[in-house]
């Protein structure tokens, strides 16, 4: 007797093969059959109409936090995730040294977005050692967990708040090589890091993995080679645009040095750039000429992006950006709400277009909180012949020089027209203001 049957399901096996309509039978907390079956289950589930599926591995996720409050890793497993890779881009949270909380958070906080508050109130940090921190999780998740070893909290736990400020040591490189072994002894996956120019820490420096030099990355390779069934993951600048040269060499070198497979994050198809690709998985090319093996991970749509003034988001990346213009554009605007898509942005020439409206106002808040007069040139060529009046409709193109400004559509799908705000944010004509 079966312990379930799932029954008349489409299953789809993950080898690629079309979808057949099947049972299958469990037992003991596995897989036993698959197919027309006739022997009785203690537990029969109708599948009809629906697919069954093997458990969605996800390689690269940051919920390195939230499983301490969250179990379930959701919302994941509501789509079919079964088991997670933890600890990627060189972020974990241990090894832990007494103190160092506030800056762990703080990064988490900057380079993943992750809000603040819950790290600071859901999770207690109260363990040292990578081991330590495993065994807070162990018997504790709804899913499958696994968790590389990330370069940041490893170098910060050896050389403390200098891990940001120059290379190791040869002492040091020593220090962080032992650490790494005892975290991998201890049940790391293997060694993730970064090198990414959009990752800084919680201070606004670059984090610490960006500090080693390449010869600081390969030792550290090395060493995950040395223990069995590890791997790699790293990101460099060239993993959101195109490998430079020295990337290309720089990642099929510590793949070749660890004698393991390197993931990186992440390729993005765009039909506008169709050199990317090609130029990308040269590294591929190089590491099997090396001896080892670079995979490149990919999505099957674009990366969507949360932009707001409210939290960490790509506009911080901007010259003049920040934490403290932020707060100073915030302020300077404060007498009207300022929606999801309002367009306050950095001068041009960089100034990017706001995702929901049809073009930026033209120019930074000035102190009284006012627009300047000053024409500017949005992000993809449109600009303003005369600026608009306060609180005045926003031109209806973007690719056009418009004199007599219209009521225009945004283009994130909304329909009602929008019109520019005092506060220089977009709401829809009929006056209705969007929440925060």
């Amino acid at each position: 007797m079966l312990d379930e049957i799932i029954r008349g399901g489409t299953v789809i096996d993950g080898t690629g093969a079309p979808g057949v309509r099947a049972d299958v039978g469990i037992r003991d907390g596995r897989v036993v059959a698959v197919g027309d079956i006739t022997e009785d289950a203690a537990v029969v589930t109708d599948a009809t109409g629906c697919m069954v599926i093997p458990g969605i591995i996800d390689p690269h996720t940051h919920y390195d936090a939230q499983l301490l409050w969250d179990p379930s890793a959701s919302p994941s497993t509501l789509h079919g995730v079964t088991s997670v890779v933890n600890g990627n881009c060189g972020f974990t949270l241990a090894p832990l040294r007494d103190g160092d909380a506030d800056y762990l958070r703080r990064m988490m906080a900057q380079v993943e977005g992750m809000p603040l508050p819950a790290l600071e109130e859901g999770v207690d940090w109260n363990w040292e050692t990578f081991a330590e921190y495993l065994a807070r999780l162990e018997g504790n998740l709804g899913v499958n967990a696994g968790f590389m070893v990330g370069h940041c909290a490893i170098r910060r736990y050896v050389m403390g708040p200098e891990a940001t400020e120059r290379e190791a040591t040869p002492e040091e490189l020593t220090a962080i090589r032992a650490e790494l072994a005892t975290a991998l002894e201890a049940g790391g996956l293997g060694f993730s890091f970064t090198w990414s120019t959009s990752h800084s820490d919680g201070d606004g420096k670059p984090v610490a993995s960006r500090w080693a030099s390449a010869d600081e990355l390969e030792a550290l390779c090395a060493e995950t080679g040395a223990h069995p069934g590890t791997t790699l993951e790293g990101i460099v600048p060239g993993c959101l645009d195109q490998f430079a040269d020295e990337e290309i060499e720089l990642l099929a070198r510590l793949s070749a040095a660890a004698d393991r497979p390197m993931n990186w994050n992440v390729l993005t198809v765009d039909s506008k750039v169709p050199e990317r690709i090609p130029r990308q998985l040269a590294a591929s090319d190089r590491a099997t000429e090396l001896g080892g093996r670079v995979v490149a991970l990919t999505m099957p749509v674009q990366v969507p992006m949360n932009m707001s003034l409210l939290n960490f988001c790509g506009l911080w990346l901007l010259p003049a950006g920040g934490r403290s213009s932020t707060c100073r554009w915030r302020s300077a605007w404060s007498d009207s709400p300022i929606p999801p898509c309002a367009g306050v942005w950095p001068t041009a020439p960089r100034r990017p277009t706001p995702a929901c409206c049809c073009a930026s106002p033209t120019g930074p808040p000035t102190a009284s909180g006012t627009r300047s007069a000053t024409p500017t040139t949005a992000s993809r060529g449109a600009s303003w012949a005369t600026s608009p009046p306060s609180g005045g409709p926003l031109p209806s193109t973007r690719s056009s020089t418009s004199s007599s400004p219209t009521t225009c559509a945004p283009s994130c799908g909304r329909t009602r027209p929008m019109t520019m705000t005092r506060a220089g944010g977009c709401v829809p004509s009929c006056g209705m203001t969007p929440g925060r």
